[in-house]
């Protein structure tokens, strides 16, 4: 069964994207189009879509002007986007920046209505897991700040909700404050790397509490990053970023 979704298009092809969404429609999806990356760009100002349908060459803005500017300051795509082109040397570069999909123009519809579903059923926002087993005051800034870098935030408010069931979706990073509410923050990251389910994921430590021993304590517990007295709340997203384009690092 086809959940439904906002899908918008942006081609030049009147013919094309009548078909698209024809078909579309007909699947219970909600489409939106445009001609021309320029005015897709004031659509967004009012429509969210689940998936973009984009086409390169397009008349005022192309397709790649328009994937530019829905690009977040981190490298991350807005929106999850499904490339259109007759063109197939676009595909390594569109795949770079990360787009979803790519079909090459002229295609079978069965194909491009494949692909949709596809991108749809496994696109997800990454999550971070949010330690707050005490009143931080700067919780909800830095929840803000990663949700505008397109990250899904879950939070932990208490020890026995870690124990009582694996959080869900499962984060792809853990950021805690250093200083907790009934247990240090070493052993907290401890319990993170004993755990089962969480113990490969990446821990970033971040503390406000001027203690020296922050820094050492986290790494040697085995925290992938430490950031101290972060004086602006992108400074813990870029870090998370930083690990998610290098995770080796």
């Amino acid at each position: 069964m086809t959940i439904p979704k906002v899908i918008m298009i942006v081609d030049d092809d009147q013919s094309l994207v009548g078909l698209m969404k024809y078909q579309l429609e007909a699947q219970g999806h909600t489409v939106v189009t445009a001609p021309d990356g320029q005015e897709g760009l004031e659509k967004l100002k009012s429509v969210q879509p689940d998936l973009i349908i984009l086409d390169i060459h397009m008349p005022r803005m192309s397709g790649l002007e328009f994937f530019k500017n829905i690009i977040t300051g981190y490298g991350h795509v807005r929106y999850p986007v499904l490339i259109l082109t007759s063109k197939a040397e676009f595909e390594a570069i569109f795949q770079d920046m990360g787009a979803a999909g790519f079909v090459a123009k002229p295609f079978l519809v069965e194909h491009l209505l494949s692909e949709t579903g596809r991108i749809l059923a496994k696109f997800h926002r990454p999550a971070v897991l949010l330690v707050e087993l005490a009143e931080n005051i700067h919780s909800p800034k830095i929840a803000e700040a990663l949700e505008k870098e397109q990250y899904q935030v879950v939070f932990l408010r208490s020890i026995q909700q870690l124990k009582d069931a694996v959080p869900q979706p499962l984060p792809r990073f853990i950021l805690m404050e250093f200083m907790q509410k009934g247990i240090s923050g070493d052993e907290l990251i401890r319990a993170f790397k004993g755990h089962p389910a969480l113990k490969d994921i990446p821990v970033i430590v971040y503390s406000y509490s001027g203690i020296v021993d922050c820094k050492g304590a986290s790494l040697k517990a085995g925290a992938a990053k430490y950031v101290d007295d972060p004086r602006h709340y992108e400074e813990l997203v870029r870090a998370i970023r930083e690990i998610e384009i290098n995770p080796k690092r």
